[in-house]
């Protein structure tokens, strides 16, 4: 009977470390995929990509909205972002961006969202073509994030 059941149970874990929650992509992570469930419940056409930091990225589309759920190496949950449009911002970084930028167009503007975190993200590209990555904040407050 111990025989079965430690049979049993490396088996199990055999299937657990090589489950392959994404067998396009090449990713092996299950607890990735298990979090993944958890905060998201059962989603379709997951596809999953390596992401910078040795992190692991999750995009899906969820009621019309693109979104990207992004685990640490060992399949913990770090962040999700989503596209979002200027009216979904918050009133005051709204007011704030139209303040700062004017008729300037505003690109690629997504949320992000952590557990110690809310923020949106944007870019501009100048007069001369450069590009620059900027972070709003809830309460109005821009600042120059990265300029590419």
């Amino acid at each position: 009977m111990k025989r079965h059941l430690l049979t049993g149970a490396l088996a199990l874990a055999s299937l657990l470390t090589y489950a392959d929650p994404t067998p396009a992509s090449g990713i092996r992570n299950f607890r990735a995929s298990e979090n993944l469930k958890a905060l998201f419940g059962n989603v379709r056409n997951v596809d999953w990509q390596p992401a910078m930091n040795s992190m692991i990225k999750a995009s899906f589309t969820s009621y019309e909205e693109e979104i990207s759920v992004f685990f640490n190496a060992e399949g913990e949950y770090v962040a999700t972002t989503r596209a979002v449009t200027t009216s979904e911002l918050p009133m005051r970084l709204r007011l704030a961006m139209e303040q700062k930028f004017g008729s300037t167009p505003i690109e690629q503007l997504f949320e992000l969202t952590s557990e110690k975190d809310n923020s949106w993200y944007f870019q501009t590209t100048d007069k001369k073509g450069r590009k620059r990555v900027w972070r709003g904040f809830e309460n109005g407050r821009i600042e120059d994030f990265r300029t590419l």
